[in-house]
């Protein structure tokens, strides 16, 4: 499970759910270091309302949901195997964005950027950086994950102007992805 938002689109909060899953593989270093190598499927996007301001009435009916196929290379730390079963992990996330559903009530009266003007131009190839902590047992492992995607998914090609009255940008300058996500791993071998 998980929640994302895109930064650029003028509205902060984890807004969008998500569903990630998928299979992992370990290389034991030592009883307290390990490689571990996952392949997972990633839900991501965002939910914005209308507009640059968020208002009392606003809805978000403007969503953005974006399917990724994620390889995480991640480096895994038993802080005291013997007293605890915490662990911390970090290390580099490539995603490759392979579908996405861009859907926006009533266009027309955006005053904005209209996101489906523009995902024709999202990045299909994403680097993240990814930490999280859990705890070890026998059998399972759970975990709480922060991911920060180095790159942008997309880019404004043009200049941005600023309005005079509000001082806010009129378009959206970039889109990056950021998921918080917690997982519940079974050990099969």
């Amino acid at each position: 499970m998980n929640l994302t938002q895109l930064d650029g689109d003028f509205f902060v909060g984890f807004d969008k759910r998500g569903f990630t899953g998928g299979i992992k593989a370990y290389s034991h270093f030592s009883a307290r270091s390990s490689l571990q190598v996952e392949i997972l499927y990633t839900q991501k996007g965002a939910n914005i309302p209308h507009g640059t301001v968020l208002l009392s009435t606003s809805k978000n009916d403007r969503m953005i949901d974006l399917n990724y196929v994620e390889i995480p290379i991640l480096f895994k730390y038993m802080l005291q195997p013997e007293l605890y079963k915490a662990y911390v992990e970090f290390g580099p996330v490539v995603s490759r964005l392979y579908n996405y559903k861009i859907t926006e009530n009533d266009p027309d009266t955006i005053n904005d950027t209209v996101y489906s003007e523009v995902a024709d131009d999202f990045n299909s190839l994403d680097l993240n950086l990814m930490g999280g902590i859990g705890l070890n047992y026998p059998k399972f492992d759970i975990s709480f994950r922060y991911t920060f995607a180095v790159s942008k998914l997309y880019e404004n090609p043009n200049e941005v102007r600023t309005n005079i009255f509000t001082n806010q940008p009129e378009e959206i300058e970039f889109l990056r992805n950021y998921h918080l996500g917690v997982a519940l791993s079974f050990k099969i071998f």
